[in-house]
């Protein structure tokens, strides 16, 4: 487990330049957050599945997070983790995790479940023939033992993702930002995305969603709530279209020339500053191949394992003084072979939210 750094946020009162302060005046309180995300591959890997192992892998690591799994490791942790996000899940799978998370979430009242359907019911995947999450829903789900409000969901800009209608009519995938205010602070959002991976000066549709997304923040932070945004970004921190998403205070060789306004919680990692670990290995073998730290590896190297799932934080909602951390934890071999090709990342951070909406 790489070590901690500590990281002294802006004043308030202090923010950079272009930046837009916090509209309300009601006083906040330092709250401390422990978040999971992960890319399950719900459809294309684990085939709808909810008993092959990957809901319980999934289940395992919410209940008993450790952070830094590749060894030494620390003890599990208890019921750490409060907030949780999935991408790429099906409906089924979401109703069996709501079902194996009701006692983790034993402490609210409120829902503390949301499900973002991206493929509606009745699709056909691009083979045209096999049905997309055995014809049920398929997208992205919220989950938090704080209890969630509403779901806000935006639609972020169309990407060349198609897929088969019940009609047989070729139709968009949805790409979305979605949020949902905690019900215990309602002023605290918890935000999950899974932003497309073509983006070319042909087809620029990542950083279109990209910037989409960053608008948006950029309201909720004008409205003077607090938030924290989970998600596949489907970039590597080092690539061109992140930079308005990165603070400028991140500018490391693996990362640099940064303008935005978002701290990434794995970005104090020793080994790779900047950038953090690994979280993505496609068809790799991840045993035998090395993290590339925004460099492209040659193949004498052994080739490259990217990071593309990111937990972003504003700077200017960190405390005075704060530590934030992150570490991904080893894809569970349990579902028959890997239950993803992407890793679970989990990370922890204190941020001042508003004590009254």
């Amino acid at each position: 487990m790489r070590k901690a750094a500590a990281v002294i946020a802006l004043v308030l009162t202090t923010m950079a330049v272009g930046s837009k302060p916090l509209v309300s005046a009601e006083p906040v309180v330092p709250v401390p957050y422990a978040a999971f995300h992960w890319n399950v591959s719900g459809h294309k890997m684990n085939k709808n599945s909810t008993g092959n192992g990957m809901v319980k892998a999934a289940v395992d690591a919410v209940n008993n997070p450790r952070y830094g799994v590749n060894p030494p490791a620390p003890a599990p942790r208890t019921n750490t983790v409060d907030l949780v996000s999935f991408n790429e899940l099906c409906f089924d799978q979401f109703v069996e995790l709501r079902k194996q998370l009701e006692g983790w979430a034993s402490g609210t009242t409120a829902p503390y479940a949301r499900f973002i359907p991206g493929v509606p019911a009745n699709t056909i995947d691009h083979d045209g023939v096999t049905p997309v999450c055995g014809s049920g829903e398929f997208g992205m789900a919220l989950f938090s033992k704080h209890g969630l409000g509403e779901l806000e969901q935006y639609q972020l800009p169309p990407d060349d993702n198609t897929y088969l209608d019940a009609r047989g009519l070729v139709r968009e995938a949805q790409h979305s930002l979605a949020c949902a205010p905690l019900a215990d602070r309602p002023g605290m959002k918890f935000c999950t995305t899974h932003i497309t991976g073509t983006s070319t000066t042909a087809k620029p549709y990542g950083l279109h969603q990209i910037q989409a997304v960053q608008k948006r923040l950029e309201k909720l932070a004008a409205d003077g709530d607090t938030y924290l945004v989970a998600g596949d970004f489907n970039a590597q921190p080092s690539y061109g279209r992140l930079n308005s998403m990165y603070a400028d205070s991140v500018n490391t060789p693996a990362n640099h020339d940064n303008t935005g306004m978002h701290r990434e919680l794995d970005d104090t990692d020793t080994r790779c500053p900047g950038y953090g670990e690994a979280t993505a290995a496609g068809n790799l073998d991840p045993t035998k191949y090395k993290r590339s730290c925004g460099k492209n590896l040659p193949p004498s190297e052994g080739g490259e394992l990217p990071k593309i799932d990111m937990i972003f934080v504003r700077k200017d909602q960190l405390t005075l003084s704060t530590v934030y951390t992150a570490d991904t934890l080893t894809i569970p071999t349990s579902c028959g072979g890997a239950c993803s090709d992407h890793n679970a990342l989990i990370g922890k951070v204190t941020l001042n939210v508003h004590t009254t909406d």
